[in-house]
């Protein structure tokens, strides 16, 4: 391919794992997979500590909320210093869409993609981030976003819902606005071929294993899960919920759950698979997510999902392979639905058929796939 070097770009080092939850690392080796001429951007957020302390000082002097800083053109200052002009001189594809700068493409002759999982509009109004950052900073971020996408060659974003924003609360073309599904963030073997083990007897038997995976439990729905799981026990059904990730001690002694901990799939991949695997469903009951990539990972696993339809979840819960509900529906209706689960084996089996069909589709390989087709390589 003699096309110009193609930069992945993030708040952080896109050569780490640790960096957005593996995303854009994953991505990047993909990318490598597929022959690109690509590298991914590397920078020192700890260089900039005292730079952000003084700024939140700043803050706070002019009445403001002290945080906001990687928002800031402080921030987008100081870190350029670190990237090489000549990794913004081609392709930047970048998974903030506030660093690098537009103009910091532009002005090197290079192209900017952006690729996100929501805009700063959603932030605001889904996560509530304007309760942690001041009223100025946020207008200037809202500012200088539209600007950014304005400038931009393409604004990909990893699922509807997104692009949407995009386009309604920004103005964008539609034109140079796609969605583009990401992928599960764990390697799977070489020789890993998706395939269903139908279980006979799942809460009769033996339990049905709900899965869970997630450090922030609470807007996860940890406890949405825990109580649907009471009412099926109360009813006879034998149940567990196999728990990755983190939860307070009170629902980690809880009876029904079995707690593995964090499980470093970067370090132990086959240990998170054998986790994945080790459930019929997994659950995620967000209030509010832009898109889950554990939800990809079940997936991957052949494990069907279950969870509500909220925000950009819509594109990651597939009818053939989930248990779709609305976000106001209760445990109560959770249970309903995991109770027929159990007893209707014929719609077990084709949950679990759905699943192994979309393995394969739930790739960063398919992912880079349909970049490289947008990008044109």
């Amino acid at each position: 391919m003699n096309h110009p070097s193609i930069s992945i770009a993030a708040i952080g080092d896109t050569n780490l794992v640790s960096t957005f939850s593996g995303t854009p690392y994953y991505f990047l080796q993909a990318a490598l997979q597929k022959g690109w001429p690509v590298i991914g951007c590397s920078m020192n957020l700890e260089a900039v500590n005292n730079y952000r302390k003084i700024w939140n000082a700043k803050q706070l002097l002019s009445f403001q909320k002290a945080g906001g800083y990687q928002y800031s053109t402080d921030f987008a200052k100081r870190i350029l210093q670190q990237i090489p002009t000549e990794q913004l001189s081609g392709t930047v594809i970048s998974f903030n869409q506030h660093f690098p700068p537009a103009d910091a493409v532009v002005n090197n002759g290079g192209k900017l993609y952006h690729y996100i999982d929501a805009t700063f509009s959603q932030l605001i109004d889904r996560y509530e981030i304007g309760k942690i950052i001041g009223k100025r900073i946020a207008k200037e971020t809202l500012q200088r976003e539209k600007a950014y996408f304005e400038a931009a060659t393409h604004i990909v974003t990893m699922q509807q819902w997104a692009a949407d924003s995009v386009i309604h609360d920004y103005g964008i073309s539609p034109n140079k606005v796609t969605a583009i599904l990401p992928g599960a963030n764990i390697i799977f073997p070489e020789n890993y071929v998706p395939s269903v083990a139908f279980k006979s007897g799942v809460g009769k038997s033996i339990p049905l294993a709900l899965g869970f995976v997630g450090k922030d439990w609470e807007r996860k729905g940890l406890k949405v899960i825990i109580e649907a799981a009471e009412i099926l026990q109360q009813q006879g059904y034998l149940v567990k919920i196999n728990c990755a990730g983190n939860a307070p001690d009170a629902l980690l002694h809880h009876p029904l759950v079995q707690f593995s901990g964090f499980i470093d799939k970067s370090k132990n991949p086959q240990q998170f698979i054998d986790f994945l695997q080790s459930c019929d469903i997994g659950c995620l009951f967000s209030k509010a997510e832009f898109s889950s990539i554990s939800v990809l990972e079940f997936l991957r696993a052949c494990v069907p999902v279950a969870g509500y339809v909220v925000d950009g979840m819509g594109d990651l819960y597939f009818e053939d392979a989930s248990i779709r509900f609305a976000p106001y529906e209760t445990a109560e209706t959770v249970a309903s639905k995991l109770q027929q689960f159990i007893e209707d084996d014929a719609y077990r089996l084709r949950l679990q058929e759905g699943a192994a069909n979309r393995a394969n589709y739930v790739t960063w390989e398919r992912c880079v796939t349909e970049w490289q087709k947008l990008l044109q390589l």
